[in-house]
């Protein structure tokens, strides 16, 4: 169970002060940096007052956005450890400092701003006030102030399993009984993960707290599972009888927007047997009220650790969507990182509405490969409207995956693991495919902070 330390008012006052103060003293660094220490270097040494004033006030203003709209909120619940404090921190340094040159080109500035002020402003803000937060953390703990809650309503009473082997969804509920608080302790070893994986961090520990998913909590009017990606693919193998012809929904920022101004769209989500928060943006928010378990459960590593598992539980996987060219690629990689996985078929469907007969002939095609999972990419929101209107006309388990099929392709290139674990993935995609995703990131992203920050949705 994850503990975290809450702060009170008076200590989120402190913060914001002791942050002001860093800003100040950033700020003047960098410019002594630039324009005294290092005035050799350059062949441009004016010194543009105004220019810089205006500079210092936005990065006040941005400050204080993030901070409300971000940062105070969790450190109220700072959740982990000094790793949390700095994946924190850098992402709001990160964005701060975006916002900030998005600004200074508003307002025609951004070309006549020193990049080796912008620079050390980010160097010197990141490493101040790290050290300020980790020297709170250690305070704290020193202190025992210990007082925040994982949200799980479950209690620590647990069932270690070393292998679950000759386990079924019916055998674990018979030795759960009628214990609804009652919770298992999962080896990871025992499901066929690899210990890159546990190390990488992707499934959230090195044993899972396995709690049939019990645990659910609504962002935008949107229900959530409370869970991690190794509780998250057990659950799913453990009960894919049950779920056969249902389907499972990755929900980001993005969709859940769409979902929050398109009641149809919300519908296809509720009606889903599982939504799992695909997006760190919304695993983090589920953390803000109080749901420290959360995890985000991404599509491709919810693919990975299901690859992974199926070998040794024999699952054949399905795969719909996407070109002729990346499913090929697709076969292939699979084949080459997960030997002796069982792929029951792949179909590519045209790029346009299928008629009566092609859409009886893949849910044949499918349904005759005797599929456990069924991967869909087609993309939000078509691919969750697909398996609404699949629901039980398809055998297997239906997962929207979207740019999972991409990803594991290798078509696509997926952010670094140091990128994904700071929730800045959405940034490395942006670099990826500005054109499509500039617009998506400014509008949707701008209106999951003001639904969820401002209205508390």
């Amino acid at each position: 169970m994850t503990t975290g330390t809450r702060l009170g008012a008076r200590e989120i006052r402190k913060t914001l002060i002791f942050d002001l103060l860093c800003e100040a003293v950033v700020f003047l660094a960098a410019l002594y940096m630039r324009y005294v220490f290092l005035e050799n270097l350059y062949s441009n040494r004016n010194y543009d007052f105004d220019l810089y004033r205006v500079l210092f006030i936005l990065l006040i203003v941005a400050y204080f956005i993030f901070f409300y709209a971000i940062k105070g909120n969790s450190m109220k619940k700072s959740h982990e450890s000094p790793f949390f404090a700095t994946s924190s921190l850098l992402k709001t340094q990160i964005s701060m400092l975006v916002s900030v040159i998005v600004m200074l080109y508003f307002i025609r500035r951004a070309s006549k701003v020193s990049r080796s002020v912008m620079g050390f402003i980010f160097v010197f803000g990141t490493v101040l006030c790290l050290c300020h937060r980790c020297a709170g953390f250690m305070i704290r703990k020193r202190r025992g102030k210990v007082l925040g809650r994982s949200g799980s309503k479950l209690s620590d009473r647990q069932v270690y399993l070393m292998d679950t082997a000759g386990y079924d969804g019916e055998e674990i509920k018979r030795l759960k009984g009628g214990e609804k608080e009652l919770r298992f302790r999962i080896s990871l070893a025992g499901l066929g993960i690899g210990k890159e994986m546990i190390e990488g961090g992707r499934t959230g520990a090195a044993c899972i707290s396995y709690s049939f998913l019990q645990d659910r909590a609504k962002v935008l009017g949107l229900s959530y599972a409370v869970t991690n990606v190794a509780e998250a693919v057990f659950h799913v193998m453990l009960f894919r009888k049950e779920l056969s012809g249902q389907y499972i929904c990755f929900s980001n920022a993005h969709t859940a927007v769409i979902g929050k101004e398109d009641r149809d769209y919300r519908d296809v989500q509720e009606k889903a047997a599982i939504v799992f928060p695909d997006g760190s943006s919304i695993a983090a928010e589920l953390r803000d009220r109080g749901f420290g378990r959360a995890m985000q459960v991404a599509g491709p590593d919810f693919m990975d650790a299901a690859f992974r598992m199926g070998l040794e539980a024999g699952i054949t996987h399905f795969f719909y969507g996407s070109t002729e060219e990346t499913l090929r690629a697709l076969g292939h990689r699979l084949e080459e990182r997960y030997p002796g996985i069982r792929i029951g078929g792949m179909i590519s469907p045209p790029f346009r509405e299928l008629n009566r007969e092609e859409d009886e002939k893949f849910i044949q095609d499918i349904n005759s490969s005797g599929a456990d999972f069924v991967w869909v990419g087609l993309g939000a929101p078509k691919q969750e409207n697909w398996m609404r209107s699949h629901k039980g006309l398809v055998r297997g388990v239906l997962l929207g995956v979207g740019a999972g099929f991409d990803f594991h392709a290798g078509t696509v290139a997926r952010a670094p693991g140091w990128v994904q674990e700071i929730g800045m993935e959405w940034l490395y995609r942006l670099f990826q495919d500005p054109g499509r995703l500039v617009g998506r990131y400014l509008v949707t992203n701008s209106k999951f902070l003001w639904y969820t920050k401002v209205l508390k949705l």
